[in-house]
């Protein structure tokens, strides 16, 4: 399986913070730094990168301009006794130009990782809730949070547990309050896949998007 047809995004943004070391395996480092993307709106989003120290040779700084491809990606670390998702761009190479008109890209497919959950915004706009099971190479799956609004989120609250779904849409950050346990409201960040089309497909390999082959 040729994992970046299941999972590919495409960002153009501003480096927002400065490299540190994520982590080294088999001798290679890994970093992380956070871009800043715009909508068209002008609202920013906030989006964390992990990038193999060999793509870094001219170095990156705050304030540099960059386009990416890569992969949205999860993994699991322990807060104490909890645990909890973590997700993050994989960068797979760096662009030479922004050459898609927009800024902000992904396309995934994969397995609905729970029932879908349909809830209203005191406005009366739908808004459904998913969790997508993204398979990756070495028997890897990504576990990607995904909302879909209006028409596309009527259509989600049909989806069952397993179902195959492609999608294309955007990654995007978002402020919340949350209470903790001594009842202190704390604000939080969360990161999530904002779907603007989504199909439900035959088989993963019937994938109805390739970013790759716009981006080429």
């Amino acid at each position: 399986m040729e994992d970046n047809k299941t999972n590919s995004c495409y960002l153009h943004g501003v480096i927002a913070k400065e490299l540190t070391l994520a982590f080294e395996r088999k001798g290679e480092r890994f970093f992380d730094t956070v871009l800043r993307t715009e909508r068209t709106s002008g609202t920013e989003d906030e989006i964390p990168l992990t990038i193999p120290e060999r793509l870094l040779c001219d170095g990156l700084d705050i304030g540099d301009t960059v386009t990416v491809v890569g992969q949205f990606r999860s993994w699991n670390e322990f807060e104490g006794e909890k645990r909890k998702l973590k997700l993050a761009v994989f960068v797979r190479e760096f662009l030479d130009e922004h050459v898609m008109n927009e800024t902000n890209v992904i396309t995934i497919k994969g397995y609905v990782g729970k029932n879908a959950s349909i809830r209203s915004t005191p406005f009366g706009r739908k808004i459904t809730d998913l969790l997508l099971s993204v398979p990756r190479q070495f028997n890897k799956n990504d576990h990607i949070p995904v909302i879909a609004w209006g028409n596309n989120a009527v259509f989600a609250d049909t989806f069952q547990t397993g179902e195959k779904i492609a999608l294309r849409g955007r990654i995007q950050s978002r402020e919340y309050n949350k209470a903790d346990k001594n009842g202190n409201v704390v604000v939080m960040k969360a990161l999530e896949v904002s779907v603007s089309e989504l199909s439900i497909i035959d088989e993963i390999k019937d994938y109805g998007f390739d970013l790759i082959k716009e981006v080429a």
